[in-house]
């Protein structure tokens, strides 16, 4: 693997407002392209399952 390719990390969406919204997990992901697939793929679930995301919504990737 390329040192400018993706990185295993640890992902999390979060949200006081609506808790079941919060999730987190290690995945394989780049900062630059907005973090894991894994991570996108959670939001798009709870998008169509709760419709609009919470005001206080937060994603956040960080790589190990």
């Amino acid at each position: 693997m390329s040192i400018f390719g993706p990185k295993m990390g640890t992902w999390a969406v979060h949200s006081n407002i609506d808790k079941r919204w919060n999730k987190s997990g290690r995945a394989y992901g780049l900062v630059t392209s907005g973090g894991p697939q894994e991570m996108h793929d959670w939001i798009e679930k709870c998008k169509k399952k709760y419709g609009k995301p919470p005001e206080d919504a937060t994603m956040s990737f960080w790589k190990d």
